[in-house]
């Protein structure tokens, strides 16, 4: 479609209509600009997952219990912030499949099921990052 057609077929709209699709498109335009900054927000995230988990030293690349505890946490409050699965993947180059996963770890670590240490810990980066709730 071309942009003369999408005029023809707007001009057809009633004029509430017409607004309604323009504060719809200004919406989206405004969140793509704030979220487009994923690595940004990742990175603000990582000291404070390790400051909470007592990480001395974070690498990205290992797949040991404290490094992925770390991502955990990350994903799960990039999440909440309303970053998309691709987005965050991209900014911790990872598969959006394994954000999922990493959402859902972040999750059983908030309700207790790793122990109440580390839900302790997770209370602790979630006062932090301003994503503390009580249920």
């Amino acid at each position: 479609m071309d942009k003369n057609e999408i005029v023809k077929a707007a001009r057809r709209l009633p004029v509430e209509s017409r607004r309604l699709i323009i504060e719809q498109l200004r919406k989206s335009i405004e969140w793509d600009e704030t979220k487009d900054r994923a690595e940004v927000r990742l990175a603000e995230l990582i000291p404070l997952a390790c400051e909470a988990l007592g990480v001395q030293e974070y690498d990205p690349r290992r797949k040991e219990n404290a490094d992925t505890y770390v991502r955990n946490l990350c994903a799960w409050a990039m999440r909440r912030e309303g970053y998309s699965l691709p987005r965050i993947g991209h900014a911790m180059v990872r598969h959006p499949s394994s954000v999922i996963v990493m959402d859902r770890r972040g999750e059983e670590m908030r309700r207790g099921f790793f122990g109440q240490d580390l839900q302790l810990k997770f209370y602790d980066f979630a006062k932090n990052v301003k994503l503390y709730d009580n249920d």
